[in-house]
């Protein structure tokens, strides 16, 4: 499957996404070299494993697997995760 067709269906998945409490959110995979914009609605995000770079608003962020961060509640320019090592990144967004 094409890139653009699958960040498409997945920007679709996120797009009635609400935030939840830790623990009961929504959890996803991204591969190597992957980067998403994560919606509004998230507060809070974990990384189960893998390493994220998170920029927020021209800050950038760098998660390890079991580290959490909360996400402001309206940034400016939102906010963007990426997979930034040779392994999948895996991550729950609440």
């Amino acid at each position: 499957m094409a890139q653009g067709k699958s960040t498409s269906i997945l920007s679709e998945t996120l797009r009635g996404f609400v935030a939840s409490e830790p623990g009961r959110g929504l959890r996803l995979t991204l591969l190597s070299g992957d980067a998403l914009s994560l919606p509004d609605s998230a507060r809070n995000l974990c990384i189960d494993s893998g390493t994220a770079w998170v920029s927020v608003d021209g800050e950038d962020i760098l998660l390890e697997g079991g580290e959490c961060f909360g996400l402001p509640r309206k940034a400016k320019h939102g906010a963007v995760i990426s997979a930034t090592a040779k392994q999948a990144l895996s991550f729950e967004l609440a």
